[in-house]
């Protein structure tokens, strides 16, 4: 491990850290002193987040500046797992710790340090797992040559790798709370997760921070001859743009609920035996239990945070392989006949219409399953995520923050349900106020990037999303 590339990685995200220490330290005292239900759901959200956050250190470790340095592949390759893994994991972990000291002060707590440690391992063993993935990825780069099947290839493996770190949510209500607890099929995966963990340290991959990445991003950009999905080259300039962001999103939000619940059903059936939650519901218990039936009557307000991420991650801010990136788009928007109240009220307007298609699809997916009438339209809960994710998307905007803004938003969004919960708030109001709050917020941080920061107009490495001429490379 080069010390000094390790040193500057933290300085450079000292306040990415200490933020994401401070929120898990907070988040771990309030489930403590809650139930082992709580510390059980922690704990498959940590696996979550801690992933999340291995692969932004994988990420922003080394730019390609960095590869000009005499520093050579093998020790930025360690550098990255030290950052990418143990890093994250040290940090939650400690903050799991002190929430623990705060918590077990006078109050009687529902898990103790074992399930913290516990905890850490698992997190440490599903970063491990996806690091040592990329170089299946890049393997498959370099020996396929068509860019549109690397990229079907590439995401037929990072695919189940980075939807396997979520399947213990599905199966939170099973997690071990002591080393003792862990079954069979659950000791199998951490041996096999671990073995990843140190192949991925010895393995020396060429960093997925030059061409390949480029590549498949153009790839999946690219709408030359026939591309993956519905396309209209008679579409040009702003329209164009608005309609590929609707498609993107249909795309995310029809496939993602049908995903969730094939990986619920599967995962039931393996996991400890197929002793489920969901054994007699079925696939369907699962969607409701993680909330995407949101128009069924007996359907809870504490469980929106998969909601949240369905309407949110299907319209994105910065570029990247998959999805949406307007950002690659703000320097030719710019050049349009729009003022800057208008280019707000666009970004501000995409957003409302994912959100809009991602109600109208779980309403479609309701009636198709229930074949039932929608018991209400939850306006309230539709304006609350909206105003919260507007305000997420503005930060990313704002900080150029490459979708980290996801995480702490998430964060927090969990943490006020909690705090509802533990206190006895009224769901509805809180959030429509917070939602208002963020809307509002939203506009003014929108407003001020959109007239300060010069950077976001500046040229992308990116095609210009939504807005290249129909027919040229």
């Amino acid at each position: 491990m080069n010390s000094r590339l390790f040193a500057d990685y933290v300085r450079r995200h000292q306040w990415v850290l200490a933020s994401l220490g401070t929120i898990t330290a907070t988040a771990w005292f309030m489930v403590l002193i809650g139930s082992a239900a709580f510390v059980q759901g922690a704990m498959a959200v940590s696996i979550a987040i801690a992933t999340v956050a291995g692969l932004y250190g994988a990420k922003a470790l080394a730019p390609m500046e960095v590869q000009v340095l005499p520093i050579s592949r093998p020790e930025i390759s360690r550098t990255l797992w030290w950052t990418a893994a143990v890093l994250p994991v040290g940090i939650m972990t400690t903050g799991k710790l002190l929430g623990w000291a705060v918590a077990a002060f006078g109050r009687p707590v529902h898990a103790g340090p074992e399930a913290i440690w516990l905890s850490a391992a698992m997190d440490l063993v599903a970063i491990g797992t996806v690091l040592c993935s990329i170089p299946l990825v890049q393997l498959v780069s370099n020996s396929v040559r068509s860019p549109r099947w690397q990229t079907v290839a590439g995401l037929g493996i990072m695919l189940p790798v980075l939807t396997g770190p979520f399947v213990p949510f599905f199966l939170r209500h099973q997690m071990p709370l002591t080393w003792s607890d862990l079954g069979p099929v659950s000791a199998t995966l951490m041996a096999a997760g671990a073995l990843c963990t140190t192949l991925a340290y010895f393995v020396r991959p060429r960093l997925m921070i030059g061409a390949n990445r480029h590549a498949m991003a153009a790839a999946i950009a690219s709408h030359r001859r026939s591309g993956f999905w519905l396309r209209l080259d008679h579409l040009t300039g702003l329209r164009r743009m608005v309609f590929q962001v609707w498609r993107t999103a249909t795309t995310s939000q029809v496939l993602t609920p049908a995903f969730i619940a094939v990986v619920a059903y599967t995962a039931a059936g393996v996991f400890e035996g197929g002793q489920s939650p969901w054994q007699d519901a079925g696939w369907l218990g699962a969607m409701r239990d993680l909330g995407l039936m949101p128009f069924e009557a007996a359907w809870e307000p504490t469980r929106i945070l998969m909601l949240f991420m369905l309407g949110s991650f299907a319209f994105r801010v910065e570029p990247g392989m998959t999805g949406t990136g307007v950002l690659t788009s703000m320097r030719h928007l710019r050049t349009l006949p729009l003022n800057t109240r208008q280019l707000n009220g666009i970004l501000l307007g995409l957003s409302l219409m994912v959100w809009a298609n991602a109600w109208l699809v779980l309403a479609g997916y309701h009636w198709v399953v229930t074949r039932e009438p929608l018991a209400s339209f939850r306006l309230v809960w539709f304006l609350g995520l909206f105003g919260v994710d507007c305000f997420n998307k503005a930060m990313q905007l704002r900080y150029g923050s490459k979708g980290l803004a996801n995480l702490p938003t998430f964060i927090v969004l969990g943490l006020v349900l909690l705090a509802a919960v533990r206190t006895g708030l009224p769901f509805e109001p809180t959030f429509l106020t917070l939602g208002a709050a963020g809307l509002v917020a939203a506009w003014f941080v929108n407003q001020h990037t959109l007239t300060t920061r010069r950077k976001i107009y500046a040229p992308q490495r990116y095609r210009p999303f939504g807005m290249e001429i129909p027919g040229q490379p």
